[in-house]
């Protein structure tokens, strides 16, 4: 029997790449909390608040930040990374820069795919992929 198998470790590497990717996206994640924030202060502060619940008015804030991320793209454009279609190399369009981030309640999952090197399940759905600039 071959000992080499049995004493295999496995290993991943990460790719410059996929450490601006996560740094991005802390980024990101960073400016929605503080928008959400922001939005709440500024609603409770005018008064307009009411009946809303501003639990849900920060999740709500955060969620669309966070789909809206890559229209933005604060967080890629100080990683100098960007999202591409697949099937032209050129920046994707609006409508894949936002529904890859449905994908993102999944956060586990996508980050260890990220980890591993392999696309996300956003970009394997929207065919896109994330390239340097």
């Amino acid at each position: 029997m071959n000992n080499n198998l049995n004493n295999t470790i496995y290993s991943f590497t990460l790719k410059s790449i996929d450490i601006k990717r996560l740094v991005a996206y802390m980024i990101d994640c960073t400016i929605s909390g503080f928008f959400a924030a922001f939005v709440v202060a500024l609603l409770h502060e005018l008064e307009i608040l009411g009946t809303i619940n501003p639990r849900s008015l920060v999740s709500w804030c955060f969620i669309i930040v966070l789909l809206s991320k890559d229209l933005i793209g604060i967080g890629k454009r100080l990683m100098h990374i960007q999202v591409v279609s697949c099937q032209t190399g050129r920046k994707a369009k609006w409508y894949q820069r936002v529904f890859r981030n449905v994908t993102l309640f999944l956060m586990l999952i996508e980050m260890i795919l990220i980890l591993l090197g392999r696309p996300r399940l956003g970009d394997r759905l929207c065919k896109t992929d994330v390239t340097l600039r």
